[in-house]
């Protein structure tokens, strides 16, 4: 076979695992003619060679790339997390940042077990393993996922008994008129005539961010659903049970805009903080380390907590830091120049610091700080990739291949994602992680405050009404090596299967 042939098929086959075609598409006779009538000498290989051959093929070459880059940067931060598949297999995912997330290894634990990276930031043995981790490797620095954190307040603002019963008041409404087809008839009619083009959204209970959906589509199809209240074309049995709270102006669109209000901060930072993004200098003490405001919303106990854990990595990394960090905090020394805080509030802050590299040992140790991913988003992003290659359509695929093709698919949109946001962007970006941080503080705030006068946040109606990140992500320290063995699987296949 020509040097050609060889590299159409690896191309062809990269593009079909990519984009979650079926491997056996090459058979299918559509596709046989269509290649045919594009290049007639070209014969398209069958299910087996993709499977098999071609994929390793790729999946070594990607492991290549995937190594190289590993290689190339200074800093390392490995996260981890437990899943199980369509065929009730146990699969631990690894992705190491550099900051940029990328999946380099999956395990099959056969006998469905998970780390203990699924548990809870305050679980006992999650204490435990980290102080067992911290012991036997001095460079880590365990950390919790601090996307957590806001799940467990989502949590706790639902489980308020007015809270709860109001969103199952709006749930009704929508599965109501989703479950009768005259209901959605008619609701699509008045949509029409006022121009509203939204979909009402039913909430998910591991999702927090669909109760705000939920609200919204609610919110907007206001009018929508009051028209739809007072239609006398529709039968009264079907409208009973609905009519008097869409028509209720007073509590419950009151309430349906509060709790908007309320849920609006703590989803937006759910969703910038689970970005690709280094914006662990928002939600911990590496806010210190933060040029724009250099931890001006720490108090006393969180600056000396910072300053230690700050100092500790300092001496782990065998880099006199003290009179650096203090000429930082003072802006004395090199940190008196004006030029070198002109452009630290538009700068991102890992930027900030390596400009400063040859100038302030601090810089060394702020860069591996701030380039720490604060969630444990991206291994969830892998699994997401996991279950859409290996779907119930697909069970046939060994776990070991599902693997490899998930290795495949999320590397290469990783590696190959194009920007759609530029520079400038990005930075306002930023600066908008710094709001909704802000906006969550005082809205939690608020929220304990009346927590004990619920009828503050949620006035009752007279008509009746995981994704938690239990992961844990770590920080990988002085680890700027990879053994090609770490970022390979068992290369096991059953040629007989997918």
């Amino acid at each position: 076979m020509s040097v050609d042939k060889v590299r159409l098929n690896e191309k062809l086959a990269l593009a079909i695992i990519v984009s979650g075609s079926p491997l056996s598409m090459t058979e299918h006779p559509l596709w046989i003619d269509f290649f045919k009538q594009i290049r007639p000498t070209f014969k398209l290989p069958c299910r087996k060679s993709i499977s098999t051959v071609y994929v390793d093929k790729v999946y070594a070459e990607m492991q290549s790339s995937i190594t190289y880059d590993l290689f190339d940067a200074n800093d390392l931060h490995i996260q981890l997390d437990g899943w199980t598949n369509i065929n009730n297999d146990g699969i631990i995912n690894f992705v190491i940042c550099k900051p940029e997330p990328l999946f380099v290894k999956f395990l099959n634990t056969k006998d469905n077990r998970k780390f203990f990276c699924h548990y809870g930031d305050n679980a006992a043995n999650v204490k435990k393993s980290f102080e067992l981790v911290k012991n036997v490797y001095k460079g880590i620095q365990p950390l919790g996922c601090a996307a957590h954190g806001l799940h467990l307040l989502c949590s706790d603002i639902f489980k308020v008994d007015s809270v709860s019963e109001f969103l199952k008041q709006n749930s009704s409404i929508v599965s109501s008129i989703k479950r009768s087809q005259l209901l959605s008839s008619v609701f699509k009619k008045h949509q029409q005539i006022k121009g509203i083009n939204v979909q009402l959204k039913l909430p998910v209970k591991t999702r927090w961010g669909s109760f705000l959906f939920c609200l919204e589509s609610l919110m907007k199809n206001k009018s929508v659903l009051q028209a739809l209240a007072v239609d006398d074309t529709i039968s009264i049995s079907l409208l009973r049970p609905i009519k008097l709270t869409l028509l209720d102006d007073s509590k419950f669109w009151e309430n349906v805009l509060k709790m908007i209000n309320l849920l609006t901060p703590i989803v937006n930072a759910i969703t910038v903080l689970e970005s690709n993004h280094n914006l662990i200098h928002r939600v911990r003490t590496a806010e210190l380390l933060d040029p724009k405001s250099q931890g001006l919303e720490l108090n006393a106990d969180e600056r000396v907590d910072a300053l230690e854990f700050i100092y500790n990595l300092g001496v782990e990394m065998k880099i006199d830091i003290m009179n650096d960090l203090s000429d930082y905090q003072s802006k004395q020394g090199y940190f008196a120049k004006k030029f070198i805080w002109e452009n630290s509030l538009i700068t991102d802050p890992v930027k900030w610091w390596k400009f400063l590299d040859h100038i302030s040992p601090l810089s060394k140790v702020a860069v591996r700080i701030l380039t720490a991913p604060c969630t444990s988003a991206a291994t969830e992003r892998t699994f997401s990739t996991f279950s859409w290659i290996h779907s119930k359509k697909r069970n046939r695929l060994t776990t070991e291949r599902a693997g490899k093709l998930t290795y495949l698919s999320y590397n290469w949109k990783l590696k190959n994602k194009k920007s759609e946001i530029s520079k400038n962007t990005e930075a306002n970006n930023c600066e908008e992680s710094s709001i909704v941080i802000q906006q969550i503080q005082s809205s939690s705030s608020s929220f304990n405050s009346e927590k004990n006068e619920e009828n503050m946040i949620i006035s009752k109606s007279d008509s009746d009404s995981d994704c938690d990140s239990d992961s844990e992500t770590y920080i990988l320290y002085n680890d700027t090596s990879s053994d090609e063995n770490s970022v390979s699987c068992s290369e096991k296949e059953d040629e007989d299967n997918y």
